[in-house]
């Protein structure tokens, strides 16, 4: 038997739920370690990701419930950035958009590219739950300039066809991921993303698990606008 060398090393990633428990020499070996699992678990996602996809591609036609919204939203931002700017989206992605670095497996494994959204909520305490650190955020309220037209995403992946688990693989998307560090769009993202762009629509709307009784909203903004294409806003703490 070959004599255990190195330290007992245990790491655990909150971030991407990824671990580590073993005997290693140095940090080198712990950074092998690392990056194998990790690789291992981008093949795992990216393989989950790409049956999902075939599955919505097949499922045929389907039906679409929507709702039209006309009442003000609210959203919070950090260090006096515009609750109207859609940059960090573009560059991290989001629960139901693709951004960052999962842009370039997007494009190449499901034909879909990055795209920028304003996440807002109904109700400002709802926009207070669905952020940390809410006591230091500026609190918005975005008038649409416009009725928006919305999916009901929940309604709709409930009643998809021949995808009985839909809304449950959306739900297990994770609602607190980091994701700037997500390289895999996943099932939530992926079908929002079709959804987009495949039907005319001004974004979806889902229930919020952090506060019952209130919905998150999630606005498409086209390629060349920014949020102010559909909103008004006013700050509603100084």
């Amino acid at each position: 038997m070959v004599p255990k060398k190195g330290g007992r090393i245990r790491v655990r990633s909150v971030s991407t739920g990824l671990s580590l428990d073993g005997y290693m020499e140095d940090i080198k070996d712990l950074t092998n370690l690392f990056e194998n699992k990790w690789q291992t678990k981008q093949r795992t996602d990216l393989q989950h990701s790409l049956t999902v996809y075939r599955a919505i591609l097949s499922s045929g036609k389907f039906r679409i419930y929507t709702k039209t919204i006309r009442s003000n939203l609210y959203r919070l931002t950090f260090g006096g950035c515009s609750p109207l700017d859609i940059a960090g989206s573009l560059a991290d992605g989001g629960r139901f958009n693709i951004g960052g670095a999962q842009g370039a497996v997007a494009n190449r494994f499901f034909k879909m590219g990055k795209g920028a959204y304003i996440y807002c909520a109904t109700s400002i305490p709802c926009a207070e739950a669905e952020t940390q650190f809410a006591r230091n955020a500026d609190i918005y309220q975005l008038r649409p300039k416009k009725p928006l037209k919305l999916i009901n995403l929940e309604k709709t992946a409930m009643n998809y066809p021949g995808y009985s688990n839909l809304k449950k693989d959306i739900d297990m998307s994770p609602m607190s991921a980091k994701w700037d560090l997500q390289t895999v769009p996943l099932v939530s993202q992926i079908f929002v993303t079709y959804l987009r762009d495949n039907f005319n629509f001004d974004g979806v709307y889902y229930p919020s698990t952090k506060y019952e009784g209130c919905k998150n909203i999630a606005v498409f903004i086209p390629k060349g606008k920014t949020g102010a294409h559909f909103f008004k806003k006013e700050k509603l703490n100084h």
